[in-house]
């Protein structure tokens, strides 16, 4: 997967310059980039009707379809269809196990699920969540993993996936962000037919990275700030670096097949936004979730939970570089949990 369209753009300049720009893709390009993505979808079966929740990408396909989102994306797709019930120690405790069981219900109702673009033109697939595993407050880490089921059992496939990254020199040279945009709905059928109805806008921005900020406000843990906007819908998106084969970042956009996409982080929320956010839409620069926070989740695989780097270790999920596959989850004070790397860069 290769971008000749982005030749023709000017990113050279200095990294903290606020220039970045949409990309426009060649129909080659457009179809590699859809079979990776992911349309977070939903049923809103108060008001019987359609919605898209936001975006999320591929990060494995075999044996499972493996993606990755933010989890705001269904927190508050629950909270608005599902609104938690309150109690005497809400306030003080949070509703962590309401929430779960919200979102457990809309799972199992299938009132969540996710988009797929098959290689064959203009093809769809509606998946079923099979498992979910996501992080209860967003504002304290915004990403979510889903293993989906439907493809296989109906017979397409040709999906393909990004590669998560977590090297040094990933946020260096110019970084692209994608999501589906204002234009994207699906219609389940009607009596009698038996296609879905979709619509998928993708979105490719190109710009750079401000930095790592330690303390975001509105966040309890680090996030990369980007020199881009995020648009409705565009939450659960992957950032992208571009990488050689030989595992150096490219100083420039490259148009040689050798250059490909790493996924090294997911669309959070605008950066002016209000600490109360429904979609992260407003105007403005785009706080990002590093990759690295996934391997933070457990995932349900044939009957058992694993961490999210034992499914890198394992081929599972698809990874860049050695890095990859050293991390390690232990055990912090008052019940938390840490994580580290192997060298390089710990």
């Amino acid at each position: 997967m290769y971008f000749p369209a982005l030749r023709s753009l000017d990113l050279r300049s200095n990294p903290g310059s606020p220039r970045w720009a949409d990309v426009q893709l060649s129909a080659q390009e457009l179809d590699a980039f859809l079979r990776r993505m992911v349309m977070v979808i939903g049923w809103d079966d108060t008001r019987g009707i359609s919605c898209v929740l936001g975006s999320g990408f591929l990060v494995g396909t075999e044996p499972d379809l493996i993606a990755i989102t933010a989890s705001h994306v269904l927190t508050e797709w629950a909270d608005s269809v599902r609104p938690p019930r309150r109690h005497a120690f809400s306030g003080l405790h949070g509703d962590d196990e309401d929430l779960r069981k919200r979102l457990n219900e809309l799972v199992q109702r299938n009132l969540i699920r996710a988009a797929l673009r098959c290689q064959a033109p203009n093809l769809y697939c509606i998946c079923q969540v099979n498992s979910l595993t996501f992080t209860a407050d967003p504002r304290q880490i915004d990403v979510a993993s889903m293993t989906l089921r439907g493809a296989a059992e109906v017979g397409v496939g040709g999906f393909s996936a990004f590669p998560v990254d977590v090297e040094p020199g990933r946020w260096q040279g110019p970084v692209l962000m994608a999501g589906f945009v204002k234009g994207s709905s699906w219609e389940p059928p009607k009596d009698g037919e038996q296609t879905f109805r979709v619509q998928q806008t993708l979105v490719v921005r190109v710009g750079y990275c401000r930095g790592r900020i330690n303390e975001p406000p509105g966040f309890g843990c680090p996030m990369y700030q980007l020199n881009m906007q995020s648009d409705p819908g565009m939450s659960g998106g992957p950032v992208l670096a571009l990488r050689s084969q030989s595992r150096e970042m490219p100083r420039v956009i490259s148009p040689h097949a050798q250059i490909h996409p790493t996924a090294i982080g997911i669309v959070s929320r605008d950066c002016i936004a209000p600490t109360v956010l429904l979609d992260g839409s407003d105007a403005g620069e785009t706080w990002v979730t590093p990759i690295e926070d996934a391997y933070l989740l457990r995932l349900g695989w044939r009957n058992r939970s694993v961490y999210f780097g034992e499914a890198v270790r394992d081929g599972r999920i698809k990874s860049y570089g050695p890095r990859a596959l050293t991390a390690e989850v232990f055990d912090e004070p008052e019940g938390r949990i840490g994580l580290r790397f192997g060298s390089p860069n710990g």
